[in-house]
């Protein structure tokens, strides 16, 4: 079954596709089978990263300690590696370009068969930046790249396990089906490895 978690309602929003909400730092991560494909879509905070790109994490890593493993990659679009913390990074883990969330680390621990990761840089490490970031282009690019790899969702006859299932609708109040209105994707994936 493809599952796709994602950690804010305002993601699961954005997103306009049957997910699971997981919570901010994976607080409520789901029971998984080995036989499920994850995908997880959502913000994240970048080092030496343009706001609004939409990038793949090459790898996950532990911001505290700096454990790391390599992802496979799925997407046509810049990579770089993740690093997960408990609470919202401000300082870089090193002087590299990188992105941060609250979630991968974890995700990448439940038993699944693939994983695919997606991230929007809603900010370069502000939270303030974070809370008002808000790009329907960019969650039109998300909803292309999975497309194409055919992971838009799959929803059995009881719903997603305990996640909420969420209507296409973006903040603007545009359905996702339409383009955003002004909202050119300027930062849709390159399709280059990014640092």
């Amino acid at each position: 079954m493809i599952r796709i978690l994602v950690a804010m309602e305002r993601e699961a929003e954005s997103l306009g596709l049957p997910c699971e909400l997981i919570g901010i730092g994976g607080t409520a991560l789901p029971r998984t089978s080995p036989d499920d494909i994850l995908v997880n879509a959502g913000y994240c905070g970048g080092y030496k990263v343009p706001v609004g790109s939409v990038v793949e994490p090459c790898s996950a890593g532990d911001y505290r300690t700096g454990e790391s493993i390599p992802l496979a990659r799925h997407f046509a679009c810049r990579t770089y590696p993740c690093y997960t913390s408990d609470s919202f990074v401000t300082e870089p883990r090193n002087g590299e370009p990188a992105i941060y969330d609250m979630e991968l680390w974890k995700i990448r621990r439940l038993p699944h068969r693939k994983l695919y990761c997606l991230k929007i840089v809603s900010d370069n490490l502000d939270e303030a930046a974070c809370e008002a970031f808000d790009d329907c282009g960019a969650w039109n690019r998300v909803r292309e790249l999975l497309r194409k790899e055919q992971l838009t969702g799959e929803v059995e006859e009881d719903g997603i396990h305990s996640g909420r299932i969420y209507s296409l609708r973006c903040h603007a109040g545009i359905p996702h089906s339409f383009p955003c209105h002004g909202s050119e994707d300027r930062h849709a994936c390159g399709g280059s490895a990014g640092g």
